[in-house]
C-alpha cells in the first residue's frame, strides 16, 4: 500500500565538548514530498543479509535528494542504506 506525505533528509555531525565527549547532532537539510512503500520480500532478505533491518522505503523526486545519510518520517529517524535511481524518482531504502 503507498502512503503520500512528506519526509525529512537529515545529515549528523559528530563534535567533542569541552571535556572530550562526543557529542551527536543531526542537522535538517529538507522537508520533501514522498510516497512510502512497504519493504519486498526480496529487499528484506538482502538487507538483513548485510546486517540491515529495513522498515520502508521512500520514493521521492531525484532532484530533491542530494546524498543525505538520514532521513526522518513520522517521528521517527531512519539510515539510508540504499538508494536506486528511477527515472526522474529515487527510492531511498
Amino acid at each position: 500500500m503507498n502512503k503520500y506525505g512528506e519526509i525529512t533528509l537529515c545529515r549528523r555531525s559528530k563534535t567533542h565538548d569541552s571535556i572530550g565527549q562526543e557529542i551527536i547532532s543531526t542537522t535538517v537539510t529538507q522537508t520533501i514530498q514522498c510516497t512510502v512503500r512497504s519493504i519486498t520480500r526480496s529487499e528484506m532478505i538482502t538487507a538483513r543479509q548485510i546486517g540491515y533491518d529495513p522498515e520502508i522505503e521512500a520514493d521521492v523526486f531525484a532532484a530533491s535528494y542530494n546524498g543525505e545519510p538520514f532521513a526522518q518520517y513520522n517521528g521517527k529517524l531512519y539510515e539510508i542504506y540504499r538508494t536506486y535511481q528511477a527515472g526522474d524518482k529515487t527510492e531511498l531504502y
